[in-house]
């Protein structure tokens, strides 16, 4: 946060992109849902949102005032049959997530898994989409304010800010002796530690205010 107090256009961007970019298309739609009386909404929110990520603080917020938005105009559009689902999706192993890979402590998940999110998104039609660590720090910070925001801060320091957010250019990667190829970068692994068993999952689907 130091690092950004003079980038307010960072978080400008974030936020046109994110969630104005997203509610110009809802806007957009909602008059032709209405008219049909039919329509469905999937936003990509994230698993941040809940957790209170430390060092994300242009993009979560942006997440955030989609999730509101979501929650306040589904409350508008039920008679016309338009819902919405948020999805607090978690890292997923694509190319984006490489250069903050130090900032990344929980493994993410293949993109597939979040296709599947996506999908049951869009064929059951829930509220919102959670992960099981998602509800876990969710939970914490209403159960231990103190010591959640304690455990976020240990994670600040503990993950110090990239060279890029510092104004530093990246090293270059050293190429071996006697040879001029570089070394192809291992791809993202994608793990699948974030899947709960389908039983536990269905069981908490019966559970108030639990999203899996």
């Amino acid at each position: 946060m130091a690092n950004a107090c003079d980038r307010l256009h960072d978080y400008e961007r974030m936020m046109a992109v994110n969630y104005f970019g997203a509610v110009r298309m809802v806007l957009a739609l909602l008059p032709h849902w209405r008219e049909r009386r039919f329509g469905h909404v999937v936003n990509i929110s994230s698993g941040g949102v809940q957790a209170r990520s430390p060092r994300y603080s242009a993009y979560l917020p942006s997440k955030a005032a989609l999730d509101a938005f979501a929650d306040v105009v589904s409350t508008e559009t039920l008679s016309d049959h338009i819902t919405f689902t948020n999805i607090h999706m978690p890292l997923v192993a694509t190319p984006m997530i490489v250069p903050s890979r130090r900032l990344n402590p929980v493994p993410p998940i293949s993109a597939e898994h979040a296709a599947a999110m996506v999908v049951r998104a869009l064929i059951e039609k829930p509220a919102r989409i959670d992960t099981p660590l998602g509800t876990l720090a969710e939970t914490g910070h209403y159960v231990a304010p103190k010591l959640s925001r304690r455990i976020l801060h240990q994670l600040y320091l503990g993950y110090p800010d990239s060279p890029a957010a510092r104004g530093l250019a990246p090293p270059e990667p050293v190429a071996a002796q006697g040879s001029s190829r570089r070394r192809p970068r291992r791809p993202v692994r994608a793990v699948s530690r974030m899947r709960a068993p389908r039983p536990l999952k269905r069981a908490v689907r019966l559970v108030p205010g639990l999203h899996w």
